[in-house]
């Protein structure tokens, strides 16, 4: 953050609680396999710093855990709760 109003009204918007939080804890996250017949798309995103450097990827994976596509991009300076730039 920039510690600016536009950035107090993204947050305000969104309800995200604006106490900032030292210890990260880490969580345990389950892969389940998918119904017959369907895709699954796992995704993820990573920033450091505010802004910076940002990426993306995504795996698409089929019933059977084969791998139907994957990619990644390079999403260049953003900052993380980045609402003008979203590359939907």
């Amino acid at each position: 953050m920039h510690n600016d109003i536009i950035d107090l009204s993204y947050l305000k918007f969104l309800h995200i609680s604006m106490r900032c939080q030292k210890k990260i804890s880490p969580i345990q996250i389950i892969w389940k396999f998918s119904h017959v017949n369907s895709v699954k798309v796992n995704t993820d995103g990573a920033a450091r710093g505010c802004p910076s450097f940002s990426t993306c990827a995504d795996i698409f994976r089929g019933s059977r855990v084969e791998c139907i596509c994957s990619f990644s991009s390079f999403l260049g300076v953003q900052k993380p709760l980045s609402l003008d730039n979203r590359t939907l």
